[in-house]
């Protein structure tokens, strides 16, 4: 496609998945809850992830947007 990194696609009765990961480090993963077997959805999903990916200054930040979850239950 084009785009830095990878990405892996996949499908079940009645649901729809991708992973990518990109070479800035980002990881993102999407299930839908409906089979699409065509591959411009899996083209386009993946088109969308990565221009939204390597919107990098989105995801510039050190904070853990989790550590208030372990602090109460870890």
């Amino acid at each position: 496609m084009g785009f830095n990194g990878w990405q892996h696609d996949g499908r079940m009765p009645g649901s729809a998945a991708m992973l990518v990961r990109l070479d800035n480090g980002l990881e993102m993963a999407i299930t839908v809850n409906k089979e699409y077997s065509e591959r411009d959805f899996f083209h386009e999903l993946g088109y969308v992830l990565h221009h939204i990916g390597n919107n990098y200054d989105w995801w510039n930040d050190d904070r853990d947007l989790f550590q208030h979850l372990c602090d109460k239950s870890c």
